[in-house]
């Protein structure tokens, strides 16, 4: 997988989500790494919204998922997945809203390109 984040990641620019690709492509000039999150209470709505199983299992899932990730990223990187040290930003999606996030995202690489020049 890292030989393949990688070869996309020197193809040109793209949107990686999960796969440890924040460290993966460390120490490159021409990567944000991006952290979203978002409240229990939000998370569950959306996951709702797309899942048509009882409330609680949808959080057992939730939970699950989570852990899934906190494992694998410490597992592959040694680092804490939800640890703000390893990004350059993170973002709250239920304050912002996805559409919000996304403004976030585009606003900060305006500005950090207009930084780097």
């Amino acid at each position: 997988q890292a030989k393949i984040i990688r070869q996309l990641a020197d193809k040109g620019p793209c949107v990686m989500i999960g796969r440890c690709a924040d460290y993966v492509l460390q120490g490159r000039d021409d990567v944000t790494r991006v952290f979203v999150h978002a409240t229990a209470d939000f998370c569950l709505q959306e996951a709702m919204k797309v899942d048509s199983l009882p409330e609680r299992e949808v959080k057992k899932k939730i939970a699950e998922v989570d852990a899934y990730r906190a494992a694998y990223y410490k597992r592959y990187t040694g680092q804490e997945w939800m640890d703000a040290r390893n990004y350059d930003l993170s973002l709250n999606s239920s304050v912002l809203g996805f559409d919000g996030t996304v403004e976030a995202i585009v606003a900060y690489l305006a500005v950090r390109d207009q930084f780097s020049k």
